[in-house]
């Protein structure tokens, strides 16, 4: 299954990048993955508790991150979420153990340093790559995803902009071939 780069966005502030996250929660649901990939201290962290406090329902609700423990779990309305920081996990084999396998099918998961997961689990994942950019707080953010991913998300992109000018922010797009260039 090829990836196609679906957008590419830049933000200027942790605010802007929490701003694309709200927005980009209401396509979510059980059975999907999110890829959080990037350097430490780039976002991924804050994308997933935005998502995670947004389908909860709940702006203040703690969630902290899973470097110690792996995996947060947290029951929302519809379905659970996984908060999942596998940087301290050894082996790939380890997140059948932690039951990520059974968990695909009826949980969304976040998981922040998806290189270490099985190959199996990257075929239908929405991959949200952060750098940082030469600006202060600035990120470039790539949206990576299957044809199914970009046919969801496409729809939506005008709303994800909008949320990141909102917060403050110009995005500065780079939009790609989006019928079929591979990324």
């Amino acid at each position: 299954m090829s990836f196609h780069l679906i957008d590419s966005l830049q933000t200027t502030s942790e605010k802007a990048t929490a701003a694309f996250a709200a927005v980009l929660s209401s396509a979510l649901s059980a059975g999907d993955l999110v890829a959080l990939v990037g350097d430490l201290g780039c976002g991924k962290s804050v994308i997933a508790r935005t998502i995670i406090r947004t389908l909860l329902g709940d702006a203040d609700l703690d969630v902290p991150s899973p470097t110690f423990t792996l995996v947060q779990e947290y029951e929302g309305p519809d379905f659970a979420i996984w908060h999942a920081d596998l940087y301290r996990l050894e082996d790939s084999e380890d997140v059948y153990e932690l039951g990520f396998e059974e968990a695909l099918d009826e949980t969304l998961l976040l998981v922040e340093w998806p290189d270490r997961l099985p190959e199996e689990f990257h075929e239908n994942c929405l991959i949200l790559s952060l750098k940082q950019t030469d600006d202060q707080g600035g990120r470039m953010l790539s949206i990576q995803g299957h044809d199914g991913w970009r046919d969801r998300l496409l729809p939506m992109m005008p709303a994800l902009k909008q949320a990141i000018q909102t917060a403050g922010d110009d995005p500065v797009c780079e939009h790609e071939d989006l019928n079929g260039a591979s990324a």
